[in-house]
């Protein structure tokens, strides 16, 4: 016969949790990566959209005229002019004699020639860049074919508290991890897929700016690579192609120092709403502590004592959690639910209570009838 339930059947068990509760102290720590960290291709559209830019600057380079001087043999110079002449009247030890004619006879004089070249700084900055993003894009393939995407999170909860002169502790480590890699994850393959196809994309486009004039050009003078801040010229501030440039430019810059400082995922220490959800978890622990008996109907009797505490505690923290969350719930709502659970409760022990009775009566049935063939 089923025992009626009386809330007031152990005024002893209700201090001890009020006590338990009261007492507790406690402290979570989260920390997570997750895999939407580690997907998050941007660097990757950026290039893309940069590229047809540094594209057009490369394929029409800028160009400057500069004066070169240089005394050489009469024999090895190609052009003079006024200065070459100026410059001999100044130096007349470069004369070696004067012919029949009087006319003078130079044995090396000042060849002045203005040639065009690449070495301006707005060049040098695409040279740069373009050495920036090689690396970048060398480093991105390393990772790709190193790839390992992981959902992976860790909660560690600790909690103390005092009950019936009983000093209560809990430790407790929860971990999860789904390693997409591993688990042939098809949305993760066909990604990673799709990444590569993209990034195959823009290495054709740094190829064919290593293969261009200019940069050939900067790589044999052995110009110096320019150190950041970027000088605004009025080239690189007017001209909508170094505007785009100078843009990939400041994000790469970012993205490196971001990714050596970063902490991917999450790390926080909760709020009361998840640390008194935890509280609840401990209290839950310790009762399962305190009710082990040696005998089943011993702990069934200190379970029993403590079935009020826990549906009472249960139903607190439940709407608690709702109002937190913004939501309202009524009266009617939880005793709906509460009817619904032990409605459903009923109808399987009743279940059950048909099961045994079937299995009882076939077993009798089996029993008579080989009783029968003895008779």
């Amino acid at each position: 016969m089923s025992k009626v339930f009386d809330e007031n059947i152990s005024e002893d068990i209700k201090k001890k949790c009020e006590e338990f509760s009261n007492k507790i102290d406690s402290k979570m720590k989260y920390t997570s990566k997750l895999s939407s960290d580690v997907l998050d291709f941007e660097w990757l559209t950026r290039l893309e959209e940069a590229c047809p830019y540094i594209d057009n600057i490369i394929r029409n380079p800028k160009l400057t005229l500069i004066r070169e001087e240089e005394v050489m043999k009469i024999e090895k110079v190609r052009k003079v002019n006024v200065d070459t002449v100026k410059d001999l009247a100044k130096h007349s030890f470069y004369i070696e004699k004067l012919d029949e004619n009087n006319d003078v006879q130079p044995s090396k004089i000042l060849e002045i020639r203005n040639e065009e070249t690449y070495n301006i700084y707005e060049n040098r900055f695409i040279y740069t860049l373009l050495d920036k993003i090689n690396r970048f894009i060398r480093e991105k393939e390393k990772l790709l074919d190193n790839f390992n995407a992981d959902d992976y999170k860790l909660l560690s909860y600790e909690g103390s508290t005092y009950a019936s002169k009983e000093k209560i502790k809990i430790e407790v480590n929860i971990s999860s991890m789904v390693d997409l890699k591993e688990s042939n994850d098809e949305k993760f393959n066909n990604k990673i897929d799709e990444v590569r196809k993209r990034l195959s994309k823009v290495k054709k486009y740094t190829s064919n700016w290593d293969k261009s004039e200019m940069i050939k050009a900067l790589k044999k003078a052995h110009v110096h690579f320019i150190i950041p801040p970027i000088k605004k010229t009025n080239i690189i501030l007017k001209n909508p192609n170094f505007k785009v440039a100078t843009n990939l430019w400041e994000y790469l810059l970012k993205y490196e120092e971001d990714e050596d400082n970063q902490i991917k995922g999450l790390n926080t220490k909760g709020n009361d709403m998840l640390i008194g959800i935890l509280n609840h978890s401990f209290m839950n622990n310790y009762i399962v502590l305190d009710s082990v008996r040696k005998t089943k109907k011993e702990q069934k009797e200190c379970l029993s004592n403590y079935a009020f505490i826990m549906i009472n505690e249960e139903i607190k923290r439940i709407v608690s959690i709702l109002y937190d969350c913004g939501i309202r719930i009524t009266d009617e709502e939880i005793l709906k639910m509460v009817a619904d659970a032990i409605s459903e409760e009923r109808n399987k022990r009743a279940h059950d209570s048909d099961d045994v009775k079937l299995q009882f009566k076939d077993a009798i049935n089996d029993y008579i009838e080989r009783l029968e063939e003895y008779l």
